[in-house]
């Protein structure tokens, strides 16, 4: 089941719980979304045919994983940071980013009160617009570094590890996105792959090996309903 609600300029449609804006010239009737449409973004449109504004709730899904070229140490880093779209189109959210895996060598770590978890904020942004194809650009607030005492061990070594200002994760995902930095703790993400399927809408892959670190970090909008 869907509605159609008739704007000044064009037409809003609201299926499964997100929205698309479909903007027609006002000499032009209202022509609805093909039926292969998914409901929060539609296919490219031909000259002379709709665009659209992708609207909506997501999910911004982090999987993020840092290791050093020697081996010597390794980080990882997943959250869930759910967005909404305001009613200019634009999408912003927060959540946090936790950390899950600390690694020296071949010793996994632990830390008092867990190996961190950093606030992410993602101001609002733009509205996705289909003109000719969706473009994703969105810009991620991380919050400050948080320093520990890390413990590392196994069956047969132990070793106590006190970073001081050097947080796990956090300083690999600074050091290698400082390009995309645009003012202190806050990364314009863009260039994203626009998937269009139901389960994911576009993705932002980081596969790179630089400053004797590898990053894999998987960035993904994901459609909720609710």
């Amino acid at each position: 089941m869907f509605t159609i609600k008739t704007l000044i300029v064009g037409s809003l449609l609201i299926l499964g719980g997100a929205a698309i804006w479909f903007i027609s010239p006002l000499s032009s009737p209202f022509r609805p979304a093909p039926k292969d449409a998914l409901p929060y973004a539609t296919s490219s449109p031909a000259v002379g045919r709709p665009a659209a504004v992708v609207g909506g709730n997501f999910d911004l899904k982090i999987e993020s994983d840092f290791s050093w070229n020697d081996n010597s140490f390794r980080a990882t880093a997943s959250g869930v940071i759910p967005l909404t779209t305001g009613k200019d189109f634009s999408l912003s959210g927060a959540g946090k980013v936790n950390v899950t895996t600390v690694v020296m060598g071949d010793l996994p770590c632990t830390a008092p009160g867990g190996l961190g978890a950093y606030p992410v904020t993602v101001p609002p942004t733009g509205p996705v617009i289909v003109l000719p194809k969706p473009q994703v650009a969105l810009a991620l607030n991380l919050g400050p570094a948080r320093s520990a005492t890390y413990h590392c061990s196994s069956p047969t070594s132990a070793v106590t590890w006190n970073e001081g200002k050097v947080a796990p994760w956090h300083d690999e995902f600074t050091e290698l996105h400082a390009g995309e930095q645009i003012k202190d703790n806050a990364y314009q993400i863009k260039d994203w792959e626009i998937i269009n399927q139901p389960g994911v809408f576009a993705r932002k892959t980081y596969q790179r090996a630089s400053r004797g670190i590898t990053e894999r970090t998987v960035l993904e909008l994901v459609p909720r309903s609710r």
